[in-house]
């Protein structure tokens, strides 16, 4: 009998449920019974990185930790107006900053910069240029600039000045009033002065029977002038040249 119930122990024995505990993040645990012939063994298993993320808030998701550290961008422009003389190069540097690195876009009168063989822009995360090889009178002209990136953006202006010779005054030169030994004559400024200041306008005559051109005046600073001693009955050309800084140009 004794024989029959150890027997029959076993037999239960190998039997046996095995109990699998599985311990969740939850406070509710998860019992399992499960038909197996090894000892009971109770297994924990932690809370996979999913469910971390899933239930601890302070955690953010990888964009939204790159949104909380974007800054805006800047550019440092020291200074808004740059001179070059006309057939020479001129490069302008603007460090930029910001995070991410900004996008950068040139403009001129609201349209994209179109670049030729004399003019060039270039980017990189911290410097943007703009590149004028043998400036010409086409190349002055107000510039902007802007940097942008998700946290904003930041526009700036600069301002190019190319230096060269004024256009001629605008005529034809006019006869105001006229006498026997004096004319007045007069005329209009320039289109373009050569990107600066003019200094004055130099006048000159010629009688029509010589070849010979003779100074007025070479300091003439309004667009009218008084010529006097002129010969009775002799008939007379005038012109005039506008002058800067830079250079002389055959006027009207």
């Amino acid at each position: 009998m004794e024989a029959s119930n150890n027997e029959m122990g076993k037999k239960t024995e190998d039997k046996a449920h095995t109990l699998n505990i599985k311990l969740t993040p939850d406070t509710n645990t998860e019992i399992t019974a499960v038909a197996s012939q090894s000892p009971s063994t109770p297994i924990v298993q932690g809370p996979s990185d999913t469910e971390n993320r899933e239930h601890n808030p302070r955690v953010p998701p990888g964009p939204i930790a790159d949104k909380e550290n974007a800054i805006k961008p800047t550019l440092q422009i020291s200074l808004s107006t740059f001179t070059v003389k006309s057939g020479e190069d001129l490069k302008v540097e603007i460090p930029v900053a910001g995070k991410p690195a900004p996008k950068i876009e040139w403009n001129i009168n609201g349209n994209a910069v179109k670049e030729t063989s004399r003019l060039e822009v270039s980017a990189t995360p911290s410097l943007t240029v703009l590149h004028i090889r043998h400036a010409t009178r086409e190349h002055s002209c107000q510039y902007s600039v802007t940097a942008s990136n998700s946290a904003g953006k930041f526009t700036g202006e600069i301002t190019v000045v190319v230096l060269e010779k004024p256009d001629p005054p605008t005529g034809p030169v006019r006869i105001d009033e006229v006498s026997s030994d004096y004319a007045t004559i007069s005329w209009e400024p320039p289109e373009y002065t050569g990107g600066c200041q003019l200094d004055n306008y130099i006048v000159e005559k010629r009688e029509t029977t010589s070849t010979e051109w003779q100074t007025v005046s070479a300091t003439t600073v309004r667009t009218t002038i008084k010529v006097t001693k002129l010969k009775t009955g002799n008939e007379y050309q005038f012109r005039v040249f506008a002058e800067n800084s830079n250079k002389i140009q055959h006027g009207c």
